[in-house]
């Protein structure tokens, strides 16, 4: 019965970061609804505006996580980095995106910037699937 609530409770959560930020409905359910949440963070508020903020200026999607976290126990098709591409960024960009890092460290939000349009890809083509190899976290 608890696994089925923590279930339950991922997917509203799922759907709560959805409807604050609207680039995930892009993103199949299919593909959408096995990501884990552990590490998002819910705009709201002052955040909420800088995170739309950022997508206008940097030209990408922007998402928030909570900083200064990274669970490495996650399987790699579980993790959003994983599924869509990362927007590159110029030097400028980078600085703008740090800017706003550092004003919202307080609340402990990161943002992170995701290619526009939303591009999928496969887990063994990002970056973190090296992480990954190298650490030995991969199934055998």
């Amino acid at each position: 019965m608890q696994k089925s609530k923590n279930v339950q409770n991922r997917r509203d959560l799922l759907l709560t970061l959805r409807k604050q930020i609207p680039f995930l409905k892009q993103i199949k359910d299919e593909d959408f609804f096995i990501l884990d949440t552990t590490e998002f963070f819910i705009p709201y508020g002052d955040i909420s505006e800088a995170r739309l903020k950022l997508e206008s200026i940097l030209g990408h999607f922007v998402m928030t996580y909570k900083s200064h976290i990274f669970i490495d126990t996650i399987p790699l098709n579980n993790h959003l980095c994983s599924n869509i591409k990362s927007a590159r960024l110029t030097k400028r960009q980078r600085n703008i995106l740090d800017s706003y890092e550092k004003k919202f460290n307080k609340y402990g939000v990161s943002f992170v910037a995701y290619q526009k349009p939303v591009t999928l890809i496969d887990p063994k083509e990002s970056p973190l699937y090296d992480y990954y190899k190298v650490k030995g976290l991969l199934p055998k």
